[in-house]
């Protein structure tokens, strides 16, 4: 397990804890394949991190760029 910074987050990450936001609301449990979707939704709430299973995510994945709002 590794503590990885949501911006170098990778969609096909495995979450191997509950991703919170710094109030405490869950916005993914524990076992959570991360989404664009999710790593978006975690900085838009100021995530700093999440625990992320040591595995390697699938290759041909490719960093997520914000949206524009």
């Amino acid at each position: 397990m590794k503590k990885i910074d949501t911006k170098d987050l990778l969609p096909g990450m495995i979450a191997t804890e509950a991703i919170r936001t710094p109030l405490g609301q869950i916005i993914a449990p524990a076992g959570t394949e991360l989404t664009r979707q999710i790593i978006n939704k975690m900085k838009l709430y100021k995530c700093e991190y999440a625990v992320i299973d040591s595995e390697e995510p699938k290759e041909d994945l490719q960093p997520v760029e914000p949206e524009a709002s």
